[in-house]
C-alpha cells in the first residue's frame, strides 16, 4: 500500500524538537558513565606516577644510608647487634649460641631509672655513662637491652621500679628465658666477661649473697639485688608479687620497714633516729629466710661476687687492676665482672653516705673504672685512654 498524502509530509520543527530530546535524554547518562570512566583513569594513572617517585626516593635515600653505614664498625663481627628496647636482633656469638631470629633469645640486659631528673650536671653525666657502659656491653655479647625512664606503677617508686618492670617484660616477652637487672649506679667493668647461664639450670633466681646471713641468721647486706638474674617463669612472678604486696607505698611500705628492722639483723641500727621504709633488697631478704619452703630451692646465691663487688673493695685493689704507663695490663688478672656505686646517689649527691670526701671519692672512682672498662671497647678501634685519669685518647698497635 502507498503511503498517503499525510504520511509524505514533513515533521514539524516542534516535532523534530522534542526526539532530539528523547534522544539525547537516553545517550547522556552513557556520555557521563564514560567521561567518569576517563576521570578514575586519569587518578589511576597520577596516583601510580607519584608512588612510582616515592619509591626511587626511597631507594635512593635508602642506598645512600647504606652507603654510610658501611663505614661504621659493628662490634658483633658483623651478625647485628641490639636496639635499646626491643628484643628482635640477636647476634650471631651472642651469649645464647644462636643465629640471629633462630631459636629463643635466652638474655635481656636490662636498666634504667624512675625518671625523676637528677639534682645535678655531674649526676646526669654518670648516668649518661653508666647507660653507655651498658649499650657496649650488649653490643659486644649481642644482646638485647632494654632502658626504661619511666615508673610502670605508681605505687612503687625509686629503688622498687625494677619489680613491676621486669614483671611487664615477662609478660609482653615471653620468648626471653633469663633477664639480667643491673642498677643504674653499676657498670660493667669486665667487658669480655660471659654469663654463664648453662650453670644456673636448676635455679630462677641468681645474685651475689650468702647463704648463712639469709637462711640462718638473717642479715639486712646478706645479699644484693644491685644486679641479678631471673628466670622468665611462673615461679619469678610469684616472688615479685610477693615481694610488690610488702612494698606499696601506699599501703604496706612503712610497716614492712617496721617488720624489717625486728627481723634482719643490723638494719634497725643502720637506720638510727630514721624510720626506714621497706627497700626491695631487705624485703626480699625476708622473704628467703621466712618462707624458705617456696623460694629457697630455686635461688642460687653466688659467693664470688659475680653480680655485685662493691665499689670501695674494687677501689682499694685498682693499683692490680689497672694497666701500667706503657699500657701493659696490671698485675692481678682478676677482674670485677659488675662495679656496684652503692651509696654514691650520683643523681642526688646530697643524700649520699655522709663519709668524709664521700662525693669526691664516688666520682673518682667511678671515672677511673668507666675509662677502664671503656678501653675494652676503644680496642677494637686501635684506641685507648692515655690514663684512666682523663679524656684524651691515643692509638694503639693493632691486635694480632
Amino acid at each position: 500500500m502507498a503511503p498517503s498524502q499525510d504520511d509524505r509530509k514533513p515533521l514539524r520543527s516542534g516535532t523534530h524538537l522534542k526526539w532530539a530530546s528523547v534522544l539525547f535524554s537516553i545517550m547522556s547518562p552513557r556520555m557521563t558513565f564514560v567521561t567518569d570512566d576517563i576521570k578514575k583513569i586519569k587518578r589511576r594513572q597520577s596516583f601510580l606516577q607519584i608512588a612510582g617517585i616515592l619509591l626511587l626516593v626511597a631507594f635512593v635515600i635508602t642506598l645512600a644510608m647504606d652507603k654510610r653505614l658501611a663505614h661504621f664498625p659493628d662490634l658483633t663481627d658483623g651478625e647485628g647487634s641490639p636496639t635499646t628496647g626491643t628484643v628482635d636482633a640477636v647476634g650471631e656469638g651472642s651469649i645464647d649460641g644462636g643465629e640471629r631470629g633462630g631459636g629463643r633469645t635466652r638474655l635481656m640486659l636490662v636498666t634504667g631509672t624512675d625518671g625523676r631528673a637528677c639534682s645535678t650536671t655531674r649526676g646526669a653525666e654518670v648516668l649518661t655513662r653508666s647507660l653507655k657502659n651498658k649499650v657496649d656491653y650488649a653490643r659486644l655479647h649481642g644482646i638485647p637491652l632494654y632502658y626504661a625512664m619511666e615508673a610502670f606503677d605508681d605505687a612503687f617508686d625509686i629503688y622498687w621500679v625494677k619489680l613491676p618492670l621486669l614483671k611487664k617484660l615477662m609478660q609482653t616477652h615471653p620468648t626471653i628465658e633469663w633477664f639480667m637487672w643491673v642498677d643504674c649506679d653499676a657498670i660493667f667493668t669486665d667487658m669480655a666477661r660471659v654469663v654463664p647461664l648453662d650453670e644456673y639450670g636448676d635455679y630462677n633466681l641468681v645474685l651475689s649473697g650468702n647463704a648463712t646471713a639469709v637462711f640462718e641468721e638473717p642479715d639486712w647486706l646478706g645479699l644484693n639485688t644491685g644486679g641479678f638474674l631471673l628466670r622468665n617463669c611462673a615461679w619469678s612472678v610469684d616472688l615479685l608479687d610477693a615481694t610488690m604486696a610488702l612494698g606499696n607505698r601506699y599501703t604496706t611500705r612503712r610497716d614492712t620497714g617496721l617488720l624489717l628492722n625486728r627481723v634482719l639483723r643490723g638494719r634497725a641500727e643502720a637506720s638510727g633516729d630514721h624510720e626506714w621504709p621497706a627497700d626491695d633488697q631487705t624485703t626480699l631478704i625476708y622473704l628467703l629466710a621466712t618462707q624458705p619452703h617456696l623460694w629457697k630451692e630455686k635461688t642460687y646465691l653466688d659467693t664470688t661476687k659475680m653480680y655485685h663487688n662493691w665499689w670501695v673493695e674494687v677501689a682499694q685493689r685498682l693499683p692490680q687492676i689497672l694497666p701500667g704507663e706503657d699500657g701493659a695490663p696490671g698485675p692481678s688478672k682478676w677482674r670485677p665482672f659488675i662495679s656496684h656505686f652503692t651509696g654514691c646517689k650520683f643523681c642526688n649527691m646530697q643524700d649520699a653516705d655522709a663519709h668524709e670526701g664521700q662525693v669526691e671519692n664516688c666520682l673518682t672512682t667511678f671515672d677511673r673504672l668507666y675509662r677502664f672498662a671503656d678501653d675494652q671497647v676503644l680496642e677494637n678501634f686501635e684506641l685507648r685512654h692515655k690514663s684512666v685519669d682523663n679524656e684524651a685518647i691515643e692509638a694503639i698497635e693493632p691486635r694480632a
